[in-house]
């Protein structure tokens, strides 16, 4: 191979490297080139703010991204498994995302917004949380080890474990009652609204869940919140099931919301894992609930 075709292939190759290596920028910035844009560019620039919310969109290391008041919701719900480690994220907006996963470790994240995002899993160890809002988040397992946080302000965890069986009696003894819906519901007395706390809905007939009585329905559903020490928490729990009788044995008709309930309860939750029922004349439920303190503020000596 004579060198002419040696060098026209090594050029050709160059140019697809750095074809493909711009494409892929364009996409996927890393956060050092993040940050020179950033230097260059004035942080009114609204140009400035598309580029790295595109950016963040398809990078999962994010390590060290200078990302202070930015809308990653806008472009970006779905961060799962995103590295943000040391980021500045100072009043950045991750509400109603997917944060599964993602680590947030020695990230500042002093007065993001959080809310309603899922960050089951994520790890904020070392993070600085002060004044950053996790209320209505769903968490199961996420890191909130040696994280700071505003005086006297705490993080708070409820959460519905399991529901316990305690009557199933469909159309007479031996047919169990079959579940199409069954929905639980939040309000917190600092909150207005209702969140979802579980929802299990039978999209078809023939999907509904025959529940035998004395059966454990683990659910291990959990919401966070963020308060001051000195409010005093409660719950208000509202409780929506339907029982359908689709096994049709009386000779009759199906009716295919046959036990439609509603039940309000006042839930005052505490750490020794509360009980609460609902009952009707076909099917009974124990409700069980319980209440963590996830991280509080500490003084330091």
């Amino acid at each position: 191979m004579n060198k002419r075709i040696i060098k026209t292939i090594f050029l050709s190759f160059l140019f697809f490297a750095f074809a493909g290596q711009a494409n892929s920028q364009e996409v996927c910035k890393t956060a050092e080139q993040l940050a020179l844009e950033k230097a260059s560019m004035s942080e009114e620039n609204e140009q400035w703010n598309c580029w790295r919310l595109r950016c963040v969109k398809g990078v999962l290391n994010m390590s060290g991204a200078y990302l202070p008041g930015a809308d990653l919701t806008r472009n970006c719900s779905d961060l799962s498994g995103r590295n943000f480690t040391g980021a500045n994220l100072r009043n950045a907006t991750i509400s109603n995302s997917n944060l599964l996963y993602a680590n947030f470790s020695r990230a500042d994240l002093r007065g993001a917004n959080l809310t309603y995002s899922d960050v089951s899993g994520a790890s904020f160890e070392n993070a600085d949380l002060s004044g950053a809002d996790f209320t209505w988040a769903k968490s199961h397992g996420a890191n909130f080890k040696w994280v700071r946080l505003l005086p006297k302000e705490k993080i708070i965890r409820l959460r519905l474990n399991n529901m316990v069986c305690t009557r199933s009696d469909d159309e007479g003894p031996g047919n169990d009652a079959d579940i199409s819906y069954f929905h639980v519901r939040v309000k917190g007395n600092y909150w207005n609204g209702w969140n979802d706390l579980y929802r299990f809905s039978a999209a078809n007939e023939g999907e509904q869940k025959t529940i035998p009585k004395g059966y454990n329905w683990a659910v291990n559903e959990e919401l966070l919140f963020t308060v001051e020490d000195y409010q005093n928490v409660n719950f208000e729990m509202n409780v929506a099931l339907i029982e359908s009788d689709v096994g049709n044995v009386d000779g009759g008709a199906p009716d295919d919301e046959k036990s439609d309930e509603t039940f309000l309860l006042n839930v005052t939750v505490n750490s020794d894992a509360p009980r609460y029922s609902v009952l009707n004349s076909d099917v009974g439920f124990d409700l069980y609930f319980d209440y963590e303190i996830v991280k509080t503020w500490f003084p330091k000596f």
